[in-house]
C-alpha cells in the first residue's frame, strides 16, 4: 500500500510539474517571438514603412546576424563590422538579432521566427550549442534560407560555410603565450585551470591548448591541468570571475587560462581579482583582445591577451552571405587572423648556435689522410714494384689510385664556413667541389669500366681464364667521353652560378620566437640546370656499367680480379642511390644542420674510395710472393735446360770423334798417323 501511494504522488506531482511547465515554456517561446517581431518592426520603422516593400525598393538582401550574446562588447564589434559592409554595398541590410544572456533555445526562436517572417535572405549564427541549433540550422536550411556560422561553428550541420577564427589554432597560441611567460613552470611542478564553456569553438580551443602544451619540450609538457578543469562560465562575466577566484584558491595553480574576455569585462572586479593575487607566482592569460583589455594589460593587469577579429567577422559574414546568393561561394571555411599582445619581462641572454663545423673537420681531414695514404701506397706499389705489374696493368691501377685521391679530396672544401674564413674564401673553396667531384668519379669509373668491359669482351671470344689486357686506348675511351660534357657543364657553371655562402635561419626559437639556431652553406646560381646534368651523368655511367658487370660475370680471371672490379661497381652504385638523395634532401631542409650535411659528404666519399682502393689493390698485393716465385721457378727452369743442352751437345762430339774409319789397304798405313794426329779433342 505504501508503494501504491508513493507511485500515485509521484505521478500526481509529475502531471502538475508539466501542466505548470507548458506555460512557462509558451511564454518563453512567445516573448522570443514577440521580440523577433519588435525587432523587425522597428526596422521597419527605421526604414520607413513596411519590411516586405522596402525589401522591394530600397534592400535587395537583408541577412540577419545572430550572436551568442547580444550585449557582450565582443559581438558589438561584430555588429559594427556587419554594419559596415552592409553600408558599402548600399543594396544589402544587416539585421542583428540575438539573446541578451546565451541561450541556445533562444537563437532557435529567432531562427524560428524569421523563417516564419520570409524577410531575410540569408542567416548567420554563432553558436552557442550545436546539438541544439543544429536542428534550427538544418530547417532554415530546408526551407531555402542559406545559413552560414561565425565565430562558433556547427560543422555537422548542413551551414554553407564558417566564417571566423581557427579555434584549434587559437588554442594552440594561448598555450604558447604561457610557455613564453613561464617557460620553466611545468619544471616547477606548476597546474594551470581553463574558463570555458559549451560552444563549440570554445571546445575546439580546449583540445587545441592541451595539444600544443603536451607536444611541446619535454620541459614543458610537465604543465599538469587541474582536476576539475576547465569550469563553464556560461560565457557570463560574473560568474566567470567567481571562477577566477576558485582557480587562484588552488595552491598549486600556477596559470590560469580564460578563453574568452568575460572576467576581465567587469573593470573593477577584474583589478581587484589581480590586486588580490600580487603576491603569487601565477600567469594570467586571456583570450580576445577588447579595448577594455588591451587597457587593463597596459595597466598591469594582464600578462598576455590572444584576440580575434570581431569586426572582420561581421562584414566578412555579410560578404559570404551576399557570395552565397549569388552563387559565387568560393571557399566554406573562411578563417580571420589572430592577435597576440604581450607584456615582454626581462629576457635572458640570447645564445644562437651556428652548427659551425667546430673540430668536425678533423674527422673529415682524417678520412682524407687516409684515402691519400692508400692511393699514395698504390700508386708505390706500381711504380716501385714494376716487374710484378703487367705494363697494361699499370695504367688501370694508376687511375684508380688518381681518381680516389681527387674524389676524396672532396671533403677538404666543405669543411670551409665562416667560423674561419670570409665568405668570399668560403665561395672559393665552393666553387671546386663540382669539379672534384665530377673529375674524381670520370677518373675513377673509367677505370673500373675498361676493365669490366675488357673481361666482357674476352667472354664473348672464347677467351674465358685468360688474362683480360686493358690498353690505354681502352681506358681513355669512356674517361674522355665521359669528360667531355662534363667540362663543358662545369666551365659553364663556375661562369654563370658562380656560389654564394649564405647563413640561413633554422627551426630552432626561444620562447620568445628569437632565432637560436642558423645553418649555413654554399648555393649555385642555375643549380636547377646543372645538378640534374651531373646527377644524369652519374647515375647513367654506373647503371651501363653494372649492367655489363653482371653480362661479364661467369669470366674467369686471375685471383677473382672480375669479381671485385664488379664489387666497386655496385659499391658506387648503392652508395650513390642512398646518399645522393640524403644528401639532397639534407642540404635543402632547414631541419638539418651544416654538420649533418657534412657528415653525410665525408661517409659518402669514404664509402665509396676506400673500398675500391682495399678490393682492388688487396688481393694484388697478396699475390707479390706468388708473382715472385713463380718467376723465379721460370728462371730457374731455363738455366737448368741451357747447361743440359751444353753437356748433350760436348758428349755428341765426343762420339763423334771416337768414330773408327777404314780406309783402302795401301792408304792405311800412310794415312793411319795423320788421322791419330787430327782425332785428338
Amino acid at each position: 500500500m505504501f508503494l501504491l501511494l508513493c507511485s500515485r504522488i509521484c505521478i500526481i506531482s509529475f502531471g502538475f510539474c508539466s501542466i505548470l511547465s507548458f506555460p512557462v515554456i509558451g511564454i518563453e517561446t512567445k516573448a522570443v517571438d514577440d521580440y523577433v517581431e519588435t525587432k523587425l518592426e522597428n526596422e521597419t520603422i527605421a526604414v520607413g514603412g513596411y519590411v516586405e516593400t522596402e525589401l522591394e525598393n530600397d534592400y535587395e538582401y537583408t541577412f540577419a546576424v545572430i550572436p551568442k550574446v547580444s550585449t557582450l562588447p565582443f559581438f558589438d564589434e561584430v555588429r559594427l563590422g556587419c554594419e559596415a559592409e552592409a553600408a558599402r554595398l548600399g543594396n544589402v541590410k544587416c539585421l542583428f538579432l540575438g539573446p541578451e544572456e546565451e541561450n541556445p533555445v533562444v537563437q532557435n526562436a529567432i531562427i524560428r521566427g524569421l523563417i516564419k517572417s520570409k524577410q531575410v535572405q540569408g542567416i548567420a549564427i554563432s553558436v552557442s550549442d550545436d546539438r541544439i541549433n543544429k536542428q534550427s540550422i538544418d530547417r532554415a536550411m530546408e526551407v531555402g534560407i542559406p545559413v552560414i556560422t561565425f565565430d562558433s561553428d556547427s560543422p555537422d550541420s548542413s551551414r554553407l560555410a564558417y566564417v571566423g577564427t581557427d579555434n584549434y589554432m587559437f588554442g594552440n597560441l594561448l598555450a604558447k603565450v604561457l610557455l613564453q611567460l613561464d617557460p620553466e613552470g611545468g619544471k616547477l611542478g606548476g597546474k594551470y585551470g581553463l574558463v570555458s564553456g559549451t560552444g563549440t569553438n570554445l571546445i575546439e580551443r580546449e583540445k587545441g591548448f592541451r595539444d600544443h602544451i603536451n607536444s611541446a619540450d619535454p620541459l614543458y609538457a610537465q604543465w599538469k591541468e587541474v582536476d576539475y578543469s576547465p569550469s563553464n562560465c556560461k560565457e557570463n562575466e560574473t560568474i566567470a570571475l567567481e571562477q577566477m577566484y576558485l582557480y587562484a584558491g588552488d595552491p598549486e595553480i600556477r596559470a590560469i587560462v580564460p578563453f574568452g574576455a568575460w572576467s576581465m569585462l567587469d573593470i573593477n572586479g577584474w583589478k581587484k581579482f589581480v590586486d588580490s593575487q600580487k603576491n603569487k607566482t601565477m600567469s594570467l592569460v586571456n583570450g580576445d583582445a577588447l579595448d577594455i583589455q588591451i587597457e587593463l594589460l597596459n595597466g598591469n593587469y594582464c600578462d598576455g591577451l590572444v584576440g580575434q577579429l570581431p569586426f572582420e567577422m561581421g562584414r566578412l559574414s555579410i560578404e559570404t552571405l551576399l557570395s552565397i546568393t549569388k552563387g559565387e561561394l568560393k571557399e566554406s571555411i573562411i578563417n580571420t587572423n589572430l592577435l597576440q599582445i604581450l607584456r615582454v619581462p626581462n629576457l635572458p641572454l640570447l645564445i644562437v648556435n651556428n652548427n659551425n663545423i667546430s673540430s668536425l673537420r678533423y674527422f673529415g681531414y682524417g678520412v682524407f689522410g687516409v684515402i691519400a695514404l692508400f692511393s699514395v701506397a698504390g700508386g708505390f706499389y706500381c711504380v716501385v714494384i714494376r716487374k710484378v705489374v703487367h705494363r697494361n696493368q699499370l695504367c688501370f691501377l694508376m687511375m684508380i689510385c688518381a681518381g680516389t685521391l681527387i674524389l676524396g679530396s672532396f671533403v677538404i672544401p666543405t669543411g670551409f664556413d665562416d667560423e674561419y674564413y670570409t665568405p668570399r674564401q668560403i665561395a672559393k673553396a665552393c666553387a671546386t667541389t663540382p669539379w672534384l667531384v665530377m673529375i674524381g668519379f670520370n677518373t675513377l669509373f673509367s677505370a673500373l669500366f675498361a676493365k669490366k668491359w675488357r673481361f666482357y669482351q674476352n667472354l664473348k671470344e672464347g677467351k674465358n681464364n685468360s688474362n683480360a689486357t686493358v690498353t690505354d686506348r681502352d681506358i681513355m675511351l669512356p674517361f674522355v667521353t665521359l669528360m667531355t660534357p662534363t667540362l663543358i657543364c662545369l666551365i659553364l657553371w663556375t661562369v654563370y652560378g658562380y656560389p654564394e655562402y649564405i647563413r640561413q635561419p633554422g627551426e630552432g626559437t626561444d620562447a620568445w620566437n628569437r632565432i637560436t639556431q642558423t645553418n649555413g652553406q654554399c648555393t649555385f646560381g642555375y643549380s636547377n640546370i646543372f645538378f640534374p646534368i651531373f646527377i644524369v651523368i652519374i647515375f647513367a655511367s654506373l647503371l651501363i656499367g653494372n649492367i655489363i658487370s653482371f653480362m661479364a660475370r661467369s669470366y674467369k680471371s686471375d685471383s677473382h680480379e672480375n669479381e671485385l672490379v664488379g664489387l666497386s661497381l655496385a659499391t658506387m652504385l648503392q652508395a650513390s642511390i642512398i646518399g645522393v638523395p640524403l644528401l639532397h634532401t639534407a642540404r635543402i631542409s632547414i631541419s638539418y644542420g651544416h654538420r649533418s650535411v657534412y657528415v653525410i659528404q665525408i661517409l659518402l666519399v669514404s664509402v665509396i674510395c676506400i673500398t675500391i682502393q682495399l678490393l682492388i689493390f688487396i688481393p694484388k698485393i697478396r699475390s707479390i710472393p706468388t708473382q715472385i716465385n713463380g718467376n723465379n721457378r721460370k728462371l730457374t727452369s731455363t738455366t737448368e735446360n741451357c747447361t743440359t743442352d751444353k753437356h748433350s751437345e760436348v758428349h755428341s762430339v765426343r762420339e763423334i770423334t771416337s768414330v773408327r774409319i777404314k780406309f783402302p789397304s795401301n792408304l792405311e798405313s800412310g794415312r793411319r798417323s795423320s788421322i791419330s794426329t787430327s782425332s785428338g779433342y
